[in-house]
């Protein structure tokens, strides 16, 4: 057999095409999925290390090498079809304000993902990110906990003259309505502006409405279940983590949490809690390290996993 011949051979068989979607799954079938997984390339805000448009890339590529099993779950790509879907391009964010920007997706999540009953799940992307999201659910939920995991506690009234900076994310999500609470894990560095406003706010507060921080490295499950209401949105900056464990963020801080705290905390709350929507933020991709990447898509990969096990 001549060379050309056999390489000729060797093409009859067919060749495998896989799709850029989360964990390289497939087929996804939006009409039964449960989970709607939204890659959001924006960081028009952040203020030390730019990159984290970056980091929905980084995820989705560094998804294509999960294994399987997944845990004990009897999960496999036949499961995965039912029960998330990726959209490939959920919004432009080319030109327009900061504010213009998150409204618009905004009401992308509203009209397209929450209308039809999905849970949003964003992959960023910078923080602010997480408002939309959040602002799309407050019409159809209103009373809910927001699970906040960060370094930082992000609630300046604004930062560099933008009242919807990263910096200001949760700020804005706490003042959507009179019937949110928020609750922080993992914050270790505040202004001392912001240490007032959360003991202000923690004297005034009423129990539709309370403002609780925990601070690392403590994570006590049970007592942060406690400042849980039955419905919770998940935002986790992964500035979270101890920059040991992840170093690929736009604003790294010494002294977090390690990653069975985190995953162990997320499991606990979303196996107990009606989950309305979650994201995973401020990825920032380095160069050669693609530690981070795989971290960060395994923890989303967790978060869904633990979803599934509750359903």
């Amino acid at each position: 057999m001549s060379t050309i011949q056999e390489f000729n051979a060797a093409g009859a068989v067919k060749a495998e095409v896989v799709p850029f979607r989360f964990a390289g799954v497939p087929e996804q079938d939006f009409s039964r999925a449960r989970v709607a997984i939204m890659p959001a390339p924006y960081d028009a805000t952040t203020t030390y290390k730019s990159g984290s448009r970056e980091g929905p890339m980084a995820i989705l590529q560094a998804s294509m090498q999960l294994d399987e099993p997944w845990g004990e779950t009897e999960w496999h790509p036949a499961v995965a079809e039912q029960f998330f879907y990726t959209f490939e391009h959920a919004v432009s964010f080319h030109g327009g304000s900061t504010a213009e920007h998150l409204a618009s997706f905004s009401r992308f999540i509203a009209e397209e993902v929450v209308s039809h009953g999905k849970i949003p799940f964003i992959i960023g992307g910078e923080h602010s990110l997480a408002f939309s999201s959040i602002a799309a659910l407050y019409e159809k939920n209103k009373d809910f906990s927001i699970l906040h995991l960060d370094a930082h506690p992000d609630l300046r009234p604004g930062y560099h003259g933008d009242r919807y900076s990263h910096a200001s994310v949760m700020r804005r999500s706490y003042e959507l309505g009179p019937q949110i609470s928020l609750t922080e894990v993992g914050i270790r560095s505040v202004d001392r502006d912001i240490v007032k406003y959360i003991a202000e706010e923690g004297k005034k507060s009423m129990p539709a409405k309370s403002l609780n921080v925990f601070y690392a490295p403590d994570v006590p499950v049970e007592e942060i279940e406690k400042t849980l209401k039955p419905k919770v949105y998940i935002t986790v900056d992964l500035d979270v983590f101890d920059h040991s464990v992840m170093p690929a963020v736009g604003t790294p801080q010494p002294g977090g949490l390690g990653w069975y705290q985190v995953v162990g905390l997320l499991e606990h709350v979303i196996k107990t809690h009606d989950i309305i929507g979650m994201d995973v933020v401020e990825l920032a991709p380095i160069p050669g390290m693609v530690a981070p990447d795989f971290a960060a898509a395994k923890l989303v990969w967790k978060m869904i996993e633990a979803l599934y096990q509750r359903k």
